[in-house]
Order: structure tokens, then sequence, then C-alpha cells
């Protein structure tokens, strides 16, 4: 009797056994092929991107091309809003290299014009636009200020307004000493970049706690280690070639964003005359609060939907420490203008490698 009961417990636990491996290797079989799903379809969504971009940014250029070679003014035409988005798109694959990692970037404005009729463009006067771009851009580049190991990062245009039947253009040259070496880690994130030992006025006039004449403020010392590790980065893999289109400028005026204390992310104050130089540690903190408005506040606020690309990419930002009277007495602030970019990788095959300007 007791065999037997022994052999229906046997039976029993097997029964069960087999029951929950069988249980188990459904749930595995069932899970995965959900979890890979996203993966491709992200990357076939990738994949068609970047041959409409290629196919857009080729068929730009073919047109004005067409264009050049006509003694009078092209049939062809083109919205003004069109105008804007082809020029940055195939002035920047074909001139600019933005993954590069750069130790110092100037920023150059310059304006153009465009006859405009009945909010289209001749193409005839787009493709003498671009040749006057190249050459201006060119121009500009050259006299960056820097000597050795220069390289074009980026030209944002932003479309203008348009008087007496004429578009404005405006373009943002960023040119930089690149560097060749990986910034690494990121895990100065968490500590800040600045030393016990840094102490920088607050901006617009410039100057260290130790020396006022010395150069640079708070605002661009801020600026310049965001740009230095957010705005690279790596380079796609071989065979390709990443390109930045679609951009867009966000200006923060610094109080857009509040923390759950009441203080604001961005140095924003009102007779403060306690901040007016920033120690290390307050450099540090205000680091991390613009990396966080950047990277993570302005990407995901629905105020910004409209304006930004579907998964916008940080390229770089400009902060400017500025003074104002107001109603309350003086207002010290670091203004923000953040531009982003759509990035995708593109075959090189597909599109060539971009060429210096100088060269």
């Amino acid at each position: 009797m007791k065999h037997r009961y022994f052999r229906s417990i046997l039976k029993v636990l097997i029964c069960i056994m087999v029951l929950v491996m069988a249980l188990y290797a459904c749930r595995k079989r069932y899970i995965e092929p959900i979890q890979k799903i996203p993966v491709d379809n992200d990357s076939g969504a990738e994949q068609i991107d970047a041959s409409s971009i290629v196919g857009k940014i080729k068929n730009f250029k073919n047109r004005m091309s067409i264009a050049h070679g006509l003694a009078s003014k092209s049939e062809d035409f083109i919205s003004i809003d069109s105008v804007v988005w082809n020029i940055e798109a195939l002035f920047n694959a074909s001139y600019t290299f933005p993954d590069l990692l750069y130790d110092k970037i100037v920023t150059q404005e310059l304006v153009f014009s465009v006859p405009v009729n009945n909010n289209v463009v001749s193409m005839s006067d787009v493709a003498l636009l671009y040749d006057q771009i190249i050459n201006d851009v060119r121009t500009a580049y050259s006299n960056d200020g820097i000597v050795q190991n220069k390289s074009l990062k980026n030209v944002f245009f932003e479309k203008g307004d348009v008087e007496n039947n004429r578009l404005e253009i405006i373009a943002l040259v960023s040119s930089g000493k690149s560097k060749p070496e990986d910034p690494g880690n990121l895990n100065v994130y968490y500590i800040g970049p600045f030393g016990e030992d840094d102490c920088w006025y607050f901006g617009e006039y410039g100057g260290s706690c130790d020396d006022p004449s010395e150069w640079g403020d708070a605002a661009e010392w801020i600026e310049y280690w965001i740009n230095y590790y957010y705005g690279w980065s790596p380079a796609a893999v071989d065979g390709y070639r990443n390109i930045y289109f679609s951009q867009s400028m966000i200006h923060l005026l610094g109080n857009e964003y509040v923390k759950y204390n009441g203080e604001y992310y961005i140095y924003y104050w009102i007779n403060n005359l306690q901040y007016l130089y920033l120690s290390g540690s307050l450099l540090n903190y205000y680091f991390q609060n613009e990396v966080d408005v950047i990277m993570e506040l302005v990407p995901n606020d629905p105020k910004y939907i409209d304006q930004l690309p579907q998964n916008p990419k940080f390229m770089e930002v400009d902060i400017q420490g500025n003074s104002s009277v107001v109603s309350g007495g003086t207002l010290r602030r670091h203004e923000n203008f953040i531009l982003y970019g759509k990035k995708i990788a593109i075959p090189v095959l597909d599109l060539g490698l971009p060429v210096d300007l100088l060269q």
C-alpha cells in the first residue's frame, strides 16, 4: 500500500513538473517575439527615413543644377518653407562635421535674402542664393579666429520675415577647434566639471572672482562644458555617416521651469546679490540643472512638440548671462538658445562624404 501511495505521489509530482516546464516554455516563446517587434519596426522606420532624406537632398540639388543651366528665369518654383529646409539639409550634408568633438565653438550670424512671389521662390534664384551662402559661410569660417584643427560644425538656417517681396534667411555658422579624442564617460554629471577653486561672475561683464578682467563668465563656462560633453556624439558605424536636419532653436528666458523648492532650474534672480559670483559648487549645480532642462524637460514639454523634430537630438546651446531692469528691481538671468535636430545615419555610398570648405 505504501509503495502504491508513494508511486501515486511521484506521478503527481512528475505531472506538475511537466506542466510547469510546458507553461514556462510557452511563456518564453510568447514573450520573445513581442520584445523584438519594436526594434525591427524602428530599424525599418530609420531606413525609410534615411532613403527619403537622401532622395529629397538629391532632388533639391538636381533642381538647382538644372536652374543654373538656364539662361532665363526657371519655371520651377519652391515654397518658402521648403527653401530653408532644403538649403539647410543640403549644405550641412555637404560641408559640415557635426560628430567631431569640439574644444571651442565660435558662432557667427549671417543674413541673406531671396526674391519671393506669392510665397514661392524661383529655383534659379535659389541656386544663386545657395552660391552666395557657400561663399559667405566660407569667409566667416575662414575668419573665426581658430588656426589649428578647425572644422565647420553646423549651420542653422532660420526663416525670417518677408519684406518688399524678399524673404530674409538668418544663418548661424558654428565652427570650432576639433579634438580627436573621446570626451570619456559622463560620470562628471554627478559631481560636475567645476573644481572647488572655480568662481565666476554670473555673466554679462565677465571675469572671475579674483580677476574681473579675466575672459569668460559663469554662463559661458557652463555652456562650454555642456557642449563639450553633450553636444558630441559618436560617429556612425563604418560605411555610414550621420547627418542632421529639421533643426529647431528653442529660446528660454530662464523662468520656464521651477523646482519643487521654488527655485528656477536656470539661473534667474531678482535683486539677489548673493549669487553674483558662482562658486564651484554653484557652477556644478547650475550645470546639472541646465543638462536636465536641455536633455529632459524641453524635449518632453508639450509646448515644444510642434517645434521639435521627432526624437530630437541636442546639438549645442548658447547661454547668455544678461541683466535688465524690471518692476521688482534688477533681473539677472541665463538666457538659453538651444539647438536640436533630427539625426540619422546615411550610407556613405548614397550621399558621399562632407567636404571642408577651406580645401
